[in-house]
């Protein structure tokens, strides 16, 4: 069952992609980066269940508000899958609050994630 509206997310998959790319999708900008993946040539698809981890290559975490997004990985049983999907060397990317999320400790508070990255406050 999908949740977002078809025209939303473009259809255009390649079919010849070698690779699958997932988006998590709970809340963010998650559209935009499936597709902008899309309109690349990538075949990406919307990850909000843990079983839809098996069967992508690497996944996104994109910018959003990183307390929902944790909450609602944790709702929908996420978290230790994302974290094995991390400890098994797959390829990971966070984009703002994604990689709030991802990080293993920022400041010496644990957090969520299981990757070893120190994201900074940066003060413009």
């Amino acid at each position: 069952m999908s949740y977002l509206a078809p025209n939303l997310i473009e259809e255009r998959q390649p079919a010849d992609s070698a690779i699958t790319i997932g988006v998590l999708a709970l809340q963010g900008d998650f559209l935009e980066h499936i597709n902008m993946l899309r309109k690349l040539g990538v075949r990406a698809v919307p990850v909000r269940k843990p079983e839809e981890l098996d069967a992508v290559d690497g996944i996104i975490i994109p910018g959003g508000e990183s307390t929902t997004i944790g909450k609602l990985a944790d709702r929908w049983g996420l978290i230790e899958p994302l974290r094995a999907f991390i400890a098994a060397g797959k390829p990971v990317w966070g984009t703002c609050a994604g990689l709030i999320l991802l990080a293993k400790d920022i400041g010496h508070t644990p957090k969520k994630g299981g990757a070893h990255v120190e994201p900074n406050r940066l003060a413009v």
